[in-house]
């Protein structure tokens, strides 16, 4: 497969020659500067900016990015996430667990995708075991098409498999918020508002691919976790996958109406132990039950039988 080209244009038409020299622009579409220093040095020109006011004109461009790991991610300048990722700061000890669990053949879960950093990860982790399979879902309109337009770009198709739909409890429309600058703010509500989109919620046990058995998943849907866990029992009685999982105790009090201790406990219910990550994604034993319902607390914890 031949390579695919760097959209350089992207990025010199997204900052142009209020963040770009001339030198550097030249330097970029020579192919004699590094894409990943030009941006951070153009980002951090916009660090005094309104980042509100500069939206339309840079930060809600999308750019084609060509990431250290070997992967290439359209990513929105502005965006939370998105900066994470231009910026080098995701190759976590989640990533490093995760990827550390993938087996030739395996299957990898990423429930709540957004721009796609653990799912073109475990892809392109599964292309160089030689096979394997990615299924992500993500119903943020924007979000999917871009992350449709990275497992493309990067040759993935028949790996990552990506589905826009929320996961919950039930089959239904629901709303869901959107979040300018942040786009992992992003949650479903269940009453209807007017400022809010309406995207599908399916039940997790009525759409399982047909797979033999799962390597690991991520989940990170804001909240919706326990309706999730409801709305998956069979899967997961049926492949006890590696769980990563973030935990935010605001959103699962709001939207699922449990505190965060209750929302482990539900998890353990199915036969899991909780665990912790070192900075060197090791797994250590979750025992802080009595800080977990701090309104403000967000945290990750890995389940494993």
């Amino acid at each position: 497969m031949s390579e695919a080209k760097i959209d350089l244009s992207a990025i010199v038409k997204a900052f142009g020659p209020k963040f770009l020299s001339d030198e550097q622009i030249a330097r970029l579409t020579n192919g004699r500067a590094d894409p990943a220093v030009t941006l951070h040095s153009a980002l951090q020109k916009l660090r005094g900016e309104d980042r509100i006011r500069n939206w339309e004109g840079t930060l809600g461009k999308w750019v084609l990015f060509p990431h250290s790991c070997g992967v290439k991610f359209w990513l929105r300048l502005g965006d939370t996430v998105g900066v994470g990722i231009l910026r080098d700061r995701r190759d976590d000890p989640a990533t490093k667990f995760l990827l550390s669990r993938l087996t030739k053949g395996g299957v990898f879960f990423d429930f709540g995708a957004n721009h796609g950093w653990f799912t073109m990860r475990a892809a392109n982790a599964y292309r160089g075991l030689g096979g394997g399979s990615v299924f992500a879902y993500e119903p943020q309109d924007e979000l999917f098409q871009h992350l449709t337009k990275s497992i493309a770009e990067n040759g993935l198709d028949d790996i990552a498999t990506l589905t826009q739909v929320a996961l919950g409890d039930e089959n239904k429309s629901v709303s869901m918020t959107s979040s300018l600058l942040n786009s992992g703010g992003a949650q479903v509500i269940l009453a209807p508002r007017e400022d809010a989109v309406r995207v599908p919620m399916r039940r997790f046990d009525e759409i399982v691919p047909d797979i033999e058995r799962v390597d690991c998943m991520k989940i990170d849907i804001e909240g919706a976790e326990p309706r999730f866990f409801t709305g998956a029992q069979r899967f997961i009685e049926t492949f006890h996958p590696v769980i990563y999982c973030e935990i935010n105790q605001r959103k699962l009090r709001g939207l699922s109406g449990i505190d965060a201790d209750a929302f482990v406990r539900q998890v353990e219910s199915f036969g899991y132990s909780s665990f912790t990550l070192s900075n060197y994604a090791e797994l250590n034993p979750f025992t802080a039950y009595n800080d977990v319902n701090d309104p403000a607390k967000v945290f990750n914890l890995v389940f494993q039988m």
